[in-house]
């Protein structure tokens, strides 16, 4: 057990490190081909479907770990609730982006092609997805493709 904890802690440390610098050196090329206000509208781009997710996830992924470790749900039926919940969740996210794309464009954006927020919108669901599987994944104990999927999505 106390090698099991000790494998999983420093994977996931490895993991989180190695994703924070290839974020940085992502950070760095992007600012260098950008420059500072394009950079600024790529990353704002970038951070807002981020940000809906956390005000629409609702905890779905801490319920997710708490009912497969605690109450001792099947995962598989955790996984369809958790998929159901962030359907209908995304769609009430990309509603409320798009009741608010002008006003999010001409503030946040400051006048960006529509084409760049209808991306935002575009990954919302993949975000809201990604977000409630990783939980599962922890309440699963699969730390390894959950180590893994984090360095994918830092590469990618």
């Amino acid at each position: 057990m106390a090698g099991s904890l000790r494998k999983t802690t420093i994977g996931t440390f490895v993991a989180g490190l190695t994703a924070f610098v290839m974020n940085l050196g992502m950070g760095i090329i992007t600012a260098r081909v950008l420059g500072p206000n394009d950079r600024g509208i790529f990353t704002l781009i970038v951070v807002l479907p981020h940000t809906v997710v956390t005000f629409v996830k609702l905890g779905l992924a801490q319920a997710s770990i708490y009912s497969i470790k605690r109450e001792r749900v099947k995962p598989a039926l955790v996984a369809t609730h958790v998929l159901l919940i962030a359907a209908a969740s995304s769609v009430v996210g990309v509603g409320a982006m798009y009741c608010f794309k002008f006003q999010a464009i001409r503030v946040l954006l400051k006048g960006a092609p529509f084409l760049y927020f209808a991306f935002s919108m575009f990954l919302l669901p993949f975000l809201m997805i990604e977000s409630d599987f990783f939980g599962l994944l922890q309440g699963i104990g699969h730390f390894e493709i959950f180590n893994r999927r984090r360095l994918l999505g830092s590469a990618l």
